[in-house]
């Protein structure tokens, strides 16, 4: 997957792709899940390819990690972080 790094006016560096729809999201490098925002997904022709609610990517982390902090025994977490990284890729 080709890309191109540019900078927004205030500084900010931001990635353009060359990818949409399942390009994209089966791309484990560029692929944000819930976290492409209403109009990423627009953009990126994502509608209908993603679960319908949005989490920032702080969100999902805090979220992950309560799932993970559920886990009562080493075993349990490793299985859980193995699983999700699996899922990520």
């Amino acid at each position: 997957m080709q890309y191109e790094v540019k900078q927004d006016a205030q500084g900010n560096k931001y990635v353009v792709v060359n990818k949409t729809g399942y390009d994209l999201i089966n791309h484990p490098l560029y692929n944000k899940g819930s976290a492409f925002t209403p109009a990423e997904r627009s953009e990126f022709k994502l509608h209908g390819l993603l679960p319908s609610n949005f989490f920032n990517l702080e969100q999902r982390r805090e979220k992950i990690y309560k799932v993970f902090q559920s886990k009562s025994t080493a075993l349990e977490k490793h299985i859980f972080l193995r699983a999700y990284k699996i899922v990520m890729k």
